[in-house]
């Protein structure tokens, strides 16, 4: 025995049509319904077929309101007396073609226990040997083409299903459809895309309310799976009564792509319908097909995005995670000063000795924050010609007058919804510093000989490794430029400031020349290490990462790094 049940509410006027072996609702003291559990304290009501009591309906809390009908006539529910059992609830007795009907609570439930048992279980009809299309079959096919691609989609090919349906008198009423894709040879679950009555057709995943029994019934009937897929026969499934669900395949030449479902109140016997239905899927297969198609590509896309997102992650993962050595105490509160900032989009000036490592933690603003969709693009603003600075920053047009033969993006421009670093930003003359204090502030960029601004959203992020009061007193930096950047200084410490992370980075830079080298070189011995501890670093982080090297190719052959690399370091 299975079940099809039919929900509705007053409310909002939702609808819904299930099938499957066994449906579960759920209920409270009241008799109050669900399908799902809203709260503690509600019990469930289900529809099930044992051998031992045959099909019937279990009832927890007997609501009130509740008939059963038999062959169009209400009749007196044969209810089975309770077992002295934990179950403890009320057994209704069923038979194949029995509505029960709950009307209460501004609820209409309506339940069909059907028999899939009998001669009239499936109904094929062969497609194949169907006439072709009409030319009135075709134009109506291209009409649909066209409403595809007015992104109707599958709620408007399903809708208009629903209306071809009816007009061809193979259903007196339609009173739910959907389309099953099919999801290959292994899959037990197919998506489904429901239609319904409802406003929007949602893809219902494994789980959900509508979706579970219908999308695992061709992977449970093996008979319906081949005449459908294999065959590309439509299908009727006829119960008592006027009841039927009708099946019909699309594809794409002999590939299967999927079935159209749809379930309603017959017109006459499904024998008389043959060559309406060979209409309809004259109609719907070449429209559906296409819509399958474009329902693929957006899936890929959707997994390509979510792919790129997952190895954005990554990445932002590897700058926290391998990139920042914090065992000092000095730099743990640098990088919770980092972390601190990563969500707001404010400017950050870091200040400390060259070498220290400020475009590293630049970086690290930039993959960790929200901005990491965008680019981050550094400049070294004394690398830059003066000449060549406004044009680097800003963009121009095509000109003579500046030599550019055509437009050009400025990194602001580029950097849009990302980062710019401007590196040693105090060697800005102090009309580019007003510049860039403009683009920040009103979020607006305007190229060399252009009259008209472009909005952009760009994260400024600036170092410099000389006193910042000093630059202000001195007028190398513009009141307005430190009015900006002084509330998110960030003072990166030198390398002899935080002696915990030398030996740390030493193994880091190890690893690294020794791979890129293909040295020996795995380890550093005590003797050097003690050395390196003491030794002042003047050139920071940079000088360690180049002693290191020098210190692999030195001693290339040898797995522990000591001796001849100690006194190279004593010349240093």
């Amino acid at each position: 025995m299975a079940w099809r049940l039919r929900w509705a509410t007053q409310e909002g006027e939702e609808r819904y049509a299930m099938m499957g072996e066994r449906v579960s609702l759920w209920t409270d003291a009241s008799g109050e319904l669900s399908l799902t559990r809203p709260a503690e304290g509600w019990e469930w009501a289900a529809l099930l077929d044992d051998a031992e009591h045959g099909p019937q309906l279990l009832w927890r809390h007997e609501p009130e309101g509740v008939r059963q009908e038999r062959q169009g006539e209400d009749i007196t529910p044969e209810r089975v007396p309770r077992d002295d059992d934990e179950l403890q609830a009320m057994r209704w007795a069923l038979r194949a073609g029995d509505r029960v009907l709950f009307e209460a609570q501004g609820v209409r439930l309506e339940i069909v226990a059907t028999s899939f048992g009998g001669q009239r279980e499936l109904e094929r009809v062969p497609l194949a040997e169907e006439v072709t299309a009409s030319a009135e079959a075709s134009l109506a096919s291209l009409a649909l083409h066209r409403g595809l691609n007015r992104d109707e989609g599958w709620k408007g090919l399903l809708a208009r299903l629903e209306q071809v349906l009816q007009e061809q008198g193979i259903f007196r009423e339609v009173e739910a459809s959907a389309t099953i894709l099919w999801a290959g040879n292994d899959a037990f679950y197919h998506e489904v895309i429901w239609c319904g009555r409802c406003e929007e057709a949602e893809a219902s995943r494994p789980g959900g309310q509508e979706s579970a029994p219908l999308s695992s019934l061709l992977a449970r009937d093996p008979e319906l799976r081949h005449a459908v897929i294999e065959a590309g026969d439509a299908v009727w499934r006829l119960h008592q009564g006027e009841d039927a669900e009708l099946f019909i395949p699309f594809g794409n030449g002999h590939q299967a792509c999927g079935a159209f479902f749809a379930s309603g109140r017959l017109a006459g016997e499904a024998s008389e319908h043959r060559e309406a239905l060979g209409r309809v899927h004259g109609i719907f297969d070449s429209p559906a097909s296409a819509l399958c198609e474009r329902h693929r590509l957006e899936r890929q896309l959707a997994e390509a995005i979510e792919e790129n997102r997952y190895f954005r992650e990554r990445e932002r993962r590897h700058y926290l995670f391998k990139d920042l050595v914090c065992e000092s105490a000095a730099m743990r509160q640098v990088y919770e000063e980092v972390h601190a900032r990563v969500d707001d989009c404010d400017p950050v000036l870091m200040t400390g000795e060259a070498g220290t490592g400020k475009e590293l933690l630049a970086r690290a603003l930039h993959h960790l924050g929200g901005r990491q969709g965008g680019m981050l693009i550094r400049l070294n603003c004394a690398e830059v010609p003066r000449e060549l600075v406004d044009i680097e920053l800003f963009g121009c047009v095509a000109s003579e007058l500046i030599g550019a033969v055509a437009p050009r993006e400025g990194i602001f421009e580029l950097a849009r919804d990302g980062t710019v670093f401007l590196d040693e930003i105090d060697r800005l003359s102090p009309l580019i510093q007003g510049k860039v204090v403009r683009v920040i502030r009103e979020g607006e960029v305007r190229r060399i000989g252009e009259g008209v601004g472009r909005r952009i959203e760009t994260r400024l992020i600036a170092s410099t490794h000389h006193d910042l009061q000093a630059l202000r007193e001195q007028g190398v930096l513009r009141e307005d430029l430190y009015q900006l950047l002084a509330p998110g200084v960030l003072e990166v410490p030198a390398l002899r400031e935080r002696r915990e992370d030398i030996l740390p980075l030493a193994r880091i830079f190890l690893a690294k020349f020794a791979h890129r080298h293909s040295a020996a070189c795995r380890s550093v011995g005590p003797e050097l290490a003690e050395w390196m501890e003491r030794y002042g670093w003047p050139g920071n982080v940079r000088q360690l990462q180049s002693f290191m090297e020098s210190a692999v190719l030195m001693a290339r052959e040898e797995e522990v790094l000591d001796g001849q690399v100690l006194r190279a370091g004593e010349r240093t």
